[in-house]
């Protein structure tokens, strides 16, 4: 499928007149990015670990780790319409969490892993976010604002079951726990997919 974002108008009122989106019926922007390409075993991202080195994934790689974890978030109650906080720098799994609550219809609230206490305790607040993917290096600030998040159930970190302490999901054990092949959301052009805030430099 193409698309054309803005054909080309002689004059910008004629433009304003007659422009309009032409969207499909249905649309979920997970399916569109992992399954749209012929040749879905190709490279869709690199990701240069400073301790493990490259890392490479293909779409069908991509497709097969956010369904795990879109069947992990399922499992906890996470569903359509729900916010789901990723306070993941970028690596792997930040992508991946954005294309897994997507395939259940949920809401990214993507935040910074530079934002500080109350940066953070706002924004899970004020999104009602259900859910949060943190990386370790936030962990402790999750913590301590978890209490002032009365929607916040479940705190999920990056890691391994060694690694993560504490009334926390461990990432990579969720994954490992649940098989690929979930129905994926049939969501519109009009479905929420992200809450976005801006750097609160003004105020909230």
């Amino acid at each position: 499928m193409s698309w054309t974002v803005m054909p080309t108008y002689d004059e910008y009122e004629t433009a304003r007149e007659e422009f309009s989106w032409d969207l499909p019926d249905e649309y979920n922007p997970a399916v569109d990015f992992l399954r749209k390409h012929e040749d879905t075993s190709r490279t869709a991202l690199r990701y240069e670990d400073p301790e493990d080195g490259l890392e490479t994934y293909s779409f069908d790689d991509l497709d097969d780790l956010s369904d795990r974890l879109a069947a992990a978030l399922a499992d906890l109650g996470v569903g359509a319409g729900d916010r789901v906080g990723v306070v993941v720098p970028q690596k792997p799994q930040n992508p991946l969490t954005h294309l897994a609550n997507w395939k259940l219809g949920a809401v990214s609230v993507p935040l910074t892993v530079l934002f500080g206490r109350d940066a953070v305790r706002y924004r899970l607040a004020d999104s009602e976010a259900k859910a949060v993917v943190v990386d370790p290096s936030v962990r402790e600030t999750v913590d301590e604002i978890r209490d002032e998040c009365p929607d916040l159930e479940h705190v999920i970190e990056l890691g391994d079951g060694d690694s993560v302490r504490g009334e926390a999901h461990a990432f990579d054990e969720l994954l490992a726990a649940h098989d690929p092949g979930i129905d994926v959301y049939d969501s519109t052009p009009a479905t929420p997919t992200a809450i976005m805030y801006t750097s609160g430099s003004t105020g909230p």
